[in-house]
């Protein structure tokens, strides 16, 4: 990301998805902008990103942190992180990219480990690194894709006591528990395939759950049975990611 001098003019390119809407890396600079108050200057944004996009695993968060906290160094602004949140969720409200409010996805992908969040306040109720070596994540990401600005929120609305209870199970700290009901209750909601979340508990993942709107689906387990679970997800096509949890903060690695 780097400051031009033409004037209100933001230049974005997104490397391999180059037809994606570019509206959310837009918002994330305008947004810093207005904050400072910034009037001279325009940006050049180019995300290069591994995340896969419209697969319901947050690319849009990790986007809207990552631009946020690239604008303010190019600005060399003293923040806070909870103003880069604050920011990065407001982008992607802007930028209708999120049915639950963002906080969430936000914490989430900027903090690492477990997050809990209250999206109608705006406050992070409960943040945990989780350091046991042996946790492994796998990730079954469906050919399609599906953006999170199309789908219907109103699907959730018979769902609504169902997420109060997953909601209150991570309140108290069951974490997993909490992670499968919502995955159970948002493949319902959606009329999505339970089938890869089936396929992970039953080769003793911890938990699984349909990561955000989906299709992709986010199971957590042992090292030990990894194996299990991606030779059964194979049958179900699609591309299989076996990954470790982060508990890294979001920073500037270069500049």
């Amino acid at each position: 990301m780097e400051l031009t001098n033409k004037q209100n003019t933001i230049n974005v390119v997104i490397k391999n998805n180059k037809k994606e809407d570019k509206k959310l890396a837009i918002e994330s600079v305008k947004t810093v902008f207005r904050k400072y108050r910034i009037k001279k200057y325009g940006a050049n944004v180019i995300i290069d990103s591994n995340i896969p996009i419209g697969k319901g695993l947050k690319s849009s968060s990790a986007a809207a942190n990552a631009i946020t906290l690239a604008t303010i160094k190019a600005l060399r602004k003293r923040t806070t992180e909870k103003n880069i949140l604050k920011l990065s969720v407001e982008s992607a409200r802007r930028a209708n990219v999120t049915i639950t409010g963002a906080l969430d996805d936000a914490s989430a992908s900027y903090l690492g480990g477990f997050v809990l969040t209250d999206n109608k306040k705006d406050i992070i109720l409960k943040h945990k690194k989780i350091y046991n070596k042996d946790i492994r994540v796998i990730i079954h990401v469906p050919e399609k894709k599906i953006y999170t600005k199309n789908v219907d929120k109103l699907l959730l609305n018979p769902f609504k006591e169902t997420m109060q209870m997953a909601f209150n199970i991570a309140k108290n700290g069951d974490y997993y528990t909490a992670m499968t009901l919502n995955g159970i209750v948002h493949c319902n909601a959606f009329s999505m395939s339970k089938e890869a979340l089936l396929i992970s508990l039953k080769n003793e993942a911890f938990a699984s759950s349909l990561s955000g709107t989906g299709p992709a689906v986010a199971s957590i387990c042992d090292k030990k049975v990894v194996k299990k679970i991606k030779r059964d997800l194979k049958s179900l096509g699609g591309k299989i990611i076996e990954t470790k949890i982060n508990n890294k903060k979001g920073r500037i690695i270069n500049g």
